[in-house]
């Protein structure tokens, strides 16, 4: 049985970060891979979704100039390809390092500076429609190139969103039920009952992992009631 919970002020701090840390991770594995995919020596293995090296003497080479390479041969790395698409040959070195947040903030500024910039100037004179048709081609796939790279972008970080959102939801569920199996035994004592029924109670109830998410959500006026009938039910 599934159960609601509400974040607490701790945990919706720390998400941005968990954030953080995922895309800096893939952007340093995606450099890491983007240099040794330009080095002689190493391949791509489509099957297997990693970068493939020809010898260990070319690797050896390569770790001596890349001491702290994040990505390693024959490690799969099935996000590259997209990433390839998302950061383009232009984003592999300095200016791959901007932030998830300004990737998404510069995408609407970077379409506007493409179609302004690439709309050629009006003619006094009409020219004729073949040479018109000629040139605008050219705009029309640029945008959609533009415009292909802006939905991956987006795809990756939702993909990492939701990621990061499911361990979170994960590591939250698991320490409000550590918390409210720690708590029972005193919660149950406070309500006056007798040590050993404590212990009965304590032992079956922290083993039903859907009443224990139900005890989670109860205000303290609720539990009485619902020990009542968890007693019924031994």
């Amino acid at each position: 049985m599934a159960t609601s919970r509400n974040w607490i002020d701790h945990e919706e701090d720390v998400l941005p970060t968990i954030l953080e840390d995922m895309v800096a991770d893939g952007v340093k594995k995606y450099s890491s891979a983007y240099d040794m995919m330009n080095t002689s020596g190493f391949g791509w293995d489509d099957e297997k979704k990693c970068v493939v090296v020809d010898s260990d003497e070319i690797l050896q080479e390569w770790v001596k100039k890349h001491p702290n390479a994040s990505c390693k041969p024959n490690k799969p790395f099935p996000l590259y390809p997209r990433l390839c698409t998302v950061f383009g040959r232009d984003r592999a070195t300095g200016s791959i390092a901007e932030s998830a947040a300004d990737a998404i903030e510069n995408m609407g500024l970077e379409s506007e500076d493409c179609e302004t910039s690439e709309i050629p100037p009006l003619s006094p004179t009409p020219s004729p429609s073949v040479a018109t048709s000629s040139a605008s081609q050219p705009i029309r796939k640029r945008k959609r190139s533009r415009n292909d790279g802006d939905a991956n972008i987006v795809s990756v970080i939702s993909e990492g969103w939701n990621k990061a959102v499911t361990e979170m939801k994960k590591l939250g569920e698991s320490f409000t039920f550590r918390e409210a199996k720690a708590r029972l035994p005193s919660e149950l004592q406070a309500m006056g009952l007798p040590y050993d029924q404590v212990l009965r109670i304590s032992m079956k109830l922290v083993k039903d992992t859907d009443l224990m998410g139900i005890w989670t959500t109860l205000d303290d006026s609720q539990k009485p009631d619902f020990i009542k009938v968890f007693m019924e039910s031994l």
